[in-house]
């Protein structure tokens, strides 16, 4: 590092602890960007209609979705642990579909038998365009224990999605409108904030700040102006 004519962090976290370890010529260059969101291409993408069994699936209950690898570090087996709280609490019917593939599917159905809830876990796999899931889910979810910066969030909120809860896994979590961070990382924290953004109403016009700030043309004009730093980035 050094030779770069500038080093950019996603968060202030993340500025905070490069300069833990860059050296001292490398600093100097560091500034904080925020990642930049498509909103109108992924407002396009979320409008391709979904397939029918994808449909009926969508349109049966109220719709918690989760999406990423199936991966220890993203906590998937909270989510459904989340999810029976959730619907201990409320007596809704709620089910909880999951975007994504990875080694812990075996285990996410088998927590969700031990739960009776095996009927309410629709486990998706991968997908190329998960846009139009999260355009008909009630309430998004991310249960992970870090992040460098979890995109899928603007993602959700590009697709409106009615409410976003996360685990405060990232820096500059609080710099969203509109996202309801949990407490901690344990099911009943999480399951605690989501229970507020379900009963607190839609939340949807408020993303609107985020992502006219994030949007790839204020991007591309912040690295332009550097070193000017982003508002509430660059030490």
């Amino acid at each position: 590092y050094g030779t770069q004519d500038m080093i950019v962090a996603q968060t202030s976290y993340m500025n905070e602890r490069l300069r833990d370890v860059l050296p001292r010529r490398a600093i100097a260059k560091l500034r904080t960007l925020p990642n930049p969101v498509d909103e109108d291409l992924i407002v396009k993408m979320s409008m391709e209609a979904l397939p029918g069994h994808d449909a009926e699936i969508l349109s049966r209950r109220p719709q918690i979705v989760w999406c990423g690898r199936l991966i220890d570090v993203k906590r998937p087996t909270i989510a459904v642990d989340v999810l029976a709280e959730v619907r201990r609490r409320t007596g809704e019917d709620y089910e909880l579909t999951m975007v994504g593939s990875g080694p812990m599917e075996a285990e996410l159905r088998a927590r969700a038998g031990e739960l009776e809830l095996a009927s309410r876990l629709n486990l998706l796999g991968q997908r190329d365009n998960p846009f139009p899931l999260f355009r008909a889910a009630r309430v998004g979810m991310l249960t992970s224990a870090t992040e460098g910066f979890p995109n899928v969030l603007l993602e959700m909120m590009a697709c409106r999605i009615p409410g976003i809860v996360t685990t405060p896994c990232a820096g500059d979590l609080d710099m969203l409108s509109g996202l309801e961070i949990s407490a901690g990382f344990g099911a009943s924290e999480v399951a605690e904030a989501l229970l507020k953004v379900i009963q607190g109403g839609d939340r949807s016009a408020l993303y609107g700040k985020t992502l006219s700030e994030r949007s790839p043309d204020r991007f591309a004009d912040m690295l332009l102006r550097a070193p000017s730093s982003y508002p509430g980035g660059q030490r």
